[in-house]
């Protein structure tokens, strides 16, 4: 008996590390997946807070360049009116 222990021992002991490998590779593949993932969520918090902002930003821009040329039309109408009112007052002297 002592005699098939000593050569099952071997091939036992190389099948028990080979288990632990195998077992250690997949936590190390999970743990490796679930920083991934940790990171990727982080990265899509930061892109998300920044395009937020930057949307923000653009809208921002957006409406003072309306706002800029609802002025500019403003004024253009003003000298129009200005124009069309000199252009009737010379026609009646």
């Amino acid at each position: 008996m002592s005699a098939l222990l000593a050569t099952l021992l071997p091939a036992l002991a190389a099948l028990l590390a080979a288990l632990l490998a195998a077992a250690l590779a997949t936590l190390l593949a999970r743990l490796r997946a679930a920083a991934i993932l940790l990171l990727l969520l982080v990265l899509l918090a930061v892109l998300v807070t920044h395009l937020t902002a930057a949307l923000l930003l653009s809208r921002l821009l957006l409406a003072a360049a309306l706002a800029r040329l609802f002025l500019l039309l403003l004024f253009l109408r003003l000298l129009a009116r200005l124009r069309l009112t000199r252009l009737l007052l010379l026609s009646h002297c």
